[in-house]
């Protein structure tokens, strides 16, 4: 069972070695994102980025499944090795209640 009250005292760590204010992005593992986690990320004036769990990506299918408004994000030369093959990433925004969702596809190139 993962330690759902971990998360106020890395908040905490987070904002005393970074300086994190408010309006900051915090990105978590699915395994943590629970309503209550989220609630105090929330309270603290900033935003979160999780993968949604099974249950929620299933959701969605339909729209995967939809060619329209599909973007597709520049993923540029790497700064390492320009010769590098980039995957193609394609993502859709969707909005449900008061939540933001982007909808990702990895297409890996050949």
């Amino acid at each position: 069972m993962p330690d759902r009250r971990s998360l106020e005292s890395t908040l905490d760590a987070l904002e005393k070695r970074t300086g994190m204010r408010a309006g900051a992005t915090v990105f978590l593992d699915r395994g943590i994102a629970f309503d209550e986690n989220l609630s105090q990320i929330r309270q603290r004036g900033s935003h979160y980025i999780v993968a949604g769990r099974q249950s929620e990506r299933n959701e969605w299918l339909d729209e995967r499944e939809q060619d329209d408004d599909w973007e597709t994000l520049d993923c540029g030369p790497s700064a390492r090795n320009r010769f590098q093959k980039k995957s193609r990433v394609e993502v859709k925004r969707r909005r449900k209640g008061d939540l933001v969702y982007l909808l990702c596809c990895v297409f890996q190139r050949s």
